[in-house]
């Protein structure tokens, strides 16, 4: 049951109409929630900003709040992580309803390396054989974190490309591929989730990436290493504890 008569997306409606937004004005998600601050004070913050996510057209994380692919939710584009403007159909992008339109270089399911590690030949597994069935579809978690500034500070230092959403959200990209969500919460409210799951990515040339991480002042958790396996490896460990463990290619 909504707090106020009208749901909080079309209350943005209201905002457009109020503020008499023509084709090429701009507005900042400040004067979204000073508004809504002013008019509708019971609405939480973090609400109306994940509404303003799902009405803007080009964001990728739309998906995530199920964007009308019909259209009824193309109403804002962004411009800058904290400026929009109207959606104008005849010159902007096509919107973003579904992962395959928010990863436009079509990489799949595969490009994202979890624990289960990288496939390096052999037979293909049962397993393997379920995974080829969902090429279409990105993972892209959304990692709970107490401080989305510095965790998205740790990931730009490793050579990810991180671009805020809203003022608690950030996206980690990679070679154009959205990796995960950052989404800061209440400390409570995190639970195990790092002693649980960790990353794992392979690069090339590990033994030179470790002495960047040293010039960078990256704290190293276990160093470069030659595993019993025969494998080299190192672990960090992000600001918010999550593992990560660099393997080489």
């Amino acid at each position: 049951m909504s707090t106020y008569e009208k749901p909080i997306w079309m209350l943005l409606l209201d905002f457009v109409e109020s503020k008499n937004l023509q084709a090429d004005d701009v507005f900042t998600r400040d004067d979204v929630l000073a508004w809504f601050e002013t008019n509708y004070p019971k609405l939480k913050k973090n609400s109306i900003q994940c509404h303003l996510i799902k009405l803007s057209t080009n964001l990728p994380s739309r998906v995530h709040y199920k964007a009308d692919p019909l259209g009824s939710d193309d109403i804002f584009f962004r411009i800058t992580p904290s400026t929009f403007r109207l959606y104008d159909p005849t010159r902007d992008p096509a919107p973003i309803y579904n992962f395959s339109t928010a990863q436009p270089n079509g990489n799949s399911a595969k490009s994202l390396i979890l624990t289960s590690g990288r496939r390096r030949g052999g037979r293909i597994s049962e397993r393997w054989k379920a995974v080829r069935a969902f090429e279409k579809v990105a993972l892209r978690p959304i990692l709970p974190v107490r401080d989305a500034q510095a965790e998205s500070t740790f990931y730009r230092k490793l050579g990810f490309l991180v671009h805020p959403e809203t003022e608690t959200t950030q996206v980690v990209q990679f070679n154009g591929d959205i990796l995960f969500i950052l989404q800061e919460v209440a400390a409570d409210n995190i639970g195990p989730i790092q002693h649980l799951m960790q990353w794992q990515f392979y690069v090339p040339h590990l033994k030179r990436f470790s002495k960047y991480l040293q010039d960078a002042l990256i704290e190293i958790e276990e160093p470069y290493t030659r595993q019993s396996w025969g494998e080299y490896t190192l672990r960090l460990r992000s600001p918010n504890g999550y593992a990560i463990t660099f393997r080489e290619e």
